[in-house]
């Protein structure tokens, strides 16, 4: 009676010999590089071979793993049989390896990476200002502010007659901003960190221009359209917050 190794072996090698003999499984698998990838081939796997894990109960990445793990064993010591699979895995590998330094790059080129000096040398250029928090504050709080009669004409109607996305939320009143009364006034081409004068707290930062990746950009503005095509309203949340789509790489 063979030993319980033996047909291990044995099953991992009809195992590959299957992926080996059928041009799908090692096309799949040489692009298996991510989980929906890899649940794929191991998909189309146990569709030829539903026994080839038969033993075991994971999840498709894990069974994923479990391959591999199974056929570094068998390389080492049959590295000069089944060269189809072989490349394949092979293929793979190089294809992981190209993914990741792509996103290495691209992590890089929108600026997400950076050491401590890189990220002083940016700040290094960006305006400064301290200001001391106001007494009674300006705006005041719990109003939609209104920065032209424009902009009222287009919204009071809406706001102070419209349905409400959600009744659970109070109506503010409009209020008409006086640009001579706020202390400060950021331009649109504008990058600036705000401190408090008093407790040398970081108060608010404006960046303009942060992300230049062009593609990226256009993927962002795309969501966002989909988003407002949509026309979800905003619900409360079981933690009392209001939940809505954003980005901290929008162009400004």
């Amino acid at each position: 009676m063979r030993s319980q190794i033996s047909r291990e072996k044995a099953h991992h090698l009809t195992v590959f010999s299957t992926i080996e003999a059928n041009s799908h499984l090692l096309d799949l698998l040489a692009i298996a590089t991510t989980p929906q990838s890899k649940a794929f081939f191991i998909s189309a796997l146990i569709k030829v071979l539903p026994g080839a894990f038969a033993d075991h109960a994971d999840q498709p990445d894990q069974l994923f793993i479990i391959l591999t793990t199974w056929f570094g064993k068998y390389r080492r010591t049959h590295s000069d049989q089944l060269h189809a699979i072989t490349s394949a895995f092979d293929i793979r590998q190089d294809r992981r390896l190209l993914h990741r330094n792509k996103k290495v790059n691209f992590i890089k080129e929108i600026g997400l990476n950076w050491d401590s000096a890189t990220k002083q040398e940016f700040l290094s250029n960006i305006k400064v200002i301290s200001l001391p928090r106001l007494q009674t504050p300006y705006p005041p709080k719990d109003h939609w502010v209104v920065e032209s009669h424009a902009i009222d004409v287009q919204w009071r109607e809406h706001i102070e007659m419209g349905k409400p996305p959600d009744v659970r939320r109070k109506r503010y009143p409009l209020f008409p901003v006086q640009p001579s009364q706020l202390q400060l006034d950021v331009g649109t081409d504008e990058s600036i960190l705000i401190y408090d004068s008093i407790s040398g707290e970081l108060v608010m930062a404006v960046i303009r221009n942060f992300c230049q990746h062009p593609d990226l950009l256009t993927c962002i503005d795309d969501i966002i359209k989909q988003s407002v095509e949509s026309r979800k309203s905003i619900r409360v949340s079981n933690s009392s917050q209001y939940l809505i789509v954003s980005n901290s790489l929008l162009p400004a």
